[in-house]
């Protein structure tokens, strides 16, 4: 069989093409937010968790998990859950300087993290199976919640936003053990719709 003239966009199917919807979504945010649109950036963050929780599900049921769409996907990850949450928060606050540094560790943090569960993956099974340390998602669920508050309460939004930079790469890079479901997973997609609102209609 001879080689396809793009190969890599022959490997996409339609679990990839969600992933890659989740990296496109997370440049939107960037771009808006560089715009001077910060409500219109974090909505776009937003939907990147669907986007994350769906090709998955859609992999797995249409029998399409490749090596390539994992690695697209742990991409994406680092793309909309700590590239897009550093730059539109930076942005949603003002910071600049050693303010804006701090984006650094948060985005390193977090990318280190994901390369530890590409090598570890999940512990136990079931209702028991963990992850290790703070899952990405989780972060970028905070940090939706987080920004309608950091966005309304003036001065005080940059510290709000510092202390969520340097707080959350050693809660990602740490062995805390995290269940893969429960309560928290469910009220994350109830508060992170609800923040959506707030930031929309808070002054």
């Amino acid at each position: 069989m001879s080689t396809p003239l793009l190969p890599a966009i022959a490997r996409l199917n339609l679990a990839s093409l969600v992933t890659s919807t989740s990296i496109a979504l997370a440049m939107a945010a960037v771009l808006l937010a560089h715009a001077g649109k910060p409500e219109a950036a974090v909505t776009c963050a937003a939907f990147c968790l669907p986007c994350d929780a769906l090709d998955g599900q859609v992999a797995r049921r249409l029998n399409q998990v490749t090596e390539f769409g994992g690695a697209l996907d742990s991409l994406a990850d680092g793309i909309a859950f700590l590239v897009a949450p550093a730059l539109v928060g930076a942005s949603l606050v003002g910071l600049d300087g050693l303010g804006l540094a701090v984006t650094i560790p948060f985005v390193l943090g977090g990318l280190w993290r994901l390369a530890r569960f590409a090598e570890v993956g999940t512990q136990g099974a079931g209702a028991r199976e963990t992850f290790e340390g703070v899952p990405t998602p989780f972060v970028a669920a905070f940090f939706i919640m987080l920004a309608p508050l950091a966005a309304s309460v003036g001065e005080w939004g940059k510290p709000l936003m510092i202390a969520f930079y340097l707080i959350s790469p050693l809660l990602m890079c740490s062995s805390l053990p995290i269940p893969k479901r429960g309560f928290h997973t469910r009220a994350m997609w109830l508060c992170v719709p609800a923040a959506l609102v707030a930031l929309w209609v808070l002054p």
